[in-house]
């Protein structure tokens, strides 16, 4: 009974702590996207955490019209969900990072 009780706890805790590849972001809003996003971000190690939200980032740069998008945000190293809302609606984890992959901008990480 201990053993059964360990497996499950063990499942559920797993279970947990996977990507539900099948969530499908909701861009018909920012708040909506934004959440959806958090989400995801939550639920992945730090090394995906940090893929995923350079993908987030690519693709922002590379669906942006014009250099005035970047004024309220001259770093251009913060996620502007408004932005994507409307090129990730109906996306799943993987088709952004796929998305990303096709992405002619180039995106570092600088750390201290």
């Amino acid at each position: 009974m201990k053993s059964l009780f360990f497996t499950l706890s063990i499942l559920l805790i797993a279970g947990c702590a996977s990507v539900d590849e099948n969530l499908v972001l909701n861009g018909k809003s920012a708040a909506s996207l934004e959440n959806d996003i958090n989400t995801i971000v939550e639920s992945l190690p730090n090394r995906k955490k940090h893929e995923f939200m350079i993908a987030l980032l690519s693709i922002q740069m590379d669906v942006t019209q014009s250099p005035l998008a970047f004024l309220g945000n001259p770093d251009g190293n913060a996620v502007n969900y408004e932005l994507l809302s409307q090129h990730l609606d109906g996306l799943n984890y993987k088709q952004v990072l796929e998305l990303a992959s096709k992405s002619k901008a180039s995106v570092e990480v600088l750390t201290n």
